[in-house]
């Protein structure tokens, strides 16, 4: 019985999560809150999680609760760099990622440098820095960026940006059709690039955006085998044009590749 009812919980909060009602990073409400929402035990509330969990659709971070797709609780949207900050650590295996972006590079605070020279009031920026991700908005925002990204990635990669580009690519493939781990691997694909670019303005604005910047249509959410293919092999385009150190090439295939899922989350 725990079982069944369990799964009428699951299927509840999975609706929930395609519809766009619960978004990557989001948190679930708590044991107890789903408890009364559902009119079920905090058992039953446990074993629905294990089960999205199984699923790929939600991770759990101990003492914080469990969260949506798997992005960490840390991250910030909007305008900032603690996302950059946590990819400079990655690559540079220091812990010392806020050095690798200059001084002048923009704070996350009370009032966003962000918003300083362009009309816009400190209380809106520092509203968007912390409002809930809007899907849409952040893949129109790297189709401005990220494209010229992957041009100068293309130009200016390393042999060993290269070789992060190349696992990162690789990871995608092994995620599969996998929520999570999809996203997980997908987000690292564009954080590896964006460092490759050389420019840590670049680098810090895409990564203050955070996981959550990484487009989670239905049909991926779902785990949609096809989806899965037609994202393995965009990004493997970017990468080859990469390794190609074919500028044009890389530029048009972020620019599809953006395009598409953008066309496809609408």
């Amino acid at each position: 019985m725990s079982t069944t009812l369990a799964s009428a919980v699951a299927a509840a909060l999975r609706e929930r999560i395609v519809a766009g009602a619960l978004t990557p990073g989001e948190r679930l409400p708590s044991e107890n809150d789903l408890a009364r929402e559902h009119a079920v035990s905090r058992t039953v509330v446990r074993e629905a999680i294990g089960n999205l969990r199984a699923e790929g659709l939600v991770r759990s971070a101990r003492g914080s609760g469990t969260y949506v797709l798997a992005v960490p609780h840390t991250t910030t949207y909007g305008p900032g760099l603690q996302g950059g900050r946590r990819a400079a650590d990655a690559r540079t295996g220091t812990g010392a990622g806020a050095e690798a972006y200059p001084s002048s590079a923009p704070e996350a605070g009370p009032r966003s440098d962000a918003a300083a020279g362009t009309g816009i009031p400190p209380s809106a920026a520092a509203a968007a820095q912390h409002a809930r991700p809007d899907p849409a908005a952040l893949l129109e925002f790297r189709l401005a960026l990220e494209p010229h990204a992957a041009a100068l990635a293309a130009e200016r990669r390393t042999t060993a940006d290269l070789i992060a580009l190349e696992e990162a690519a690789a990871a995608i493939e092994a995620a599969g059709a996998h929520a999570s781990d999809s996203l997980e691997a997908d987000y690292h694909l564009h954080r590896t690039l964006a460092q490759a670019s050389g420019n840590p303005y670049i680098a810090g604005a895409l990564m203050g955006a955070g996981p959550a910047m990484i487009g989670m249509p239905a049909s991926r959410i779902v785990g949609d085998g096809e989806h899965a293919r037609t994202v393995r092999d965009e990004h493997r385009m970017i990468v080859e044009a990469v390794r190609d150190r074919d500028a044009r090439s890389a530029a048009a295939a972020m620019s599809w590749h953006l395009t598409r899922s953008l066309r496809e989350l609408r």
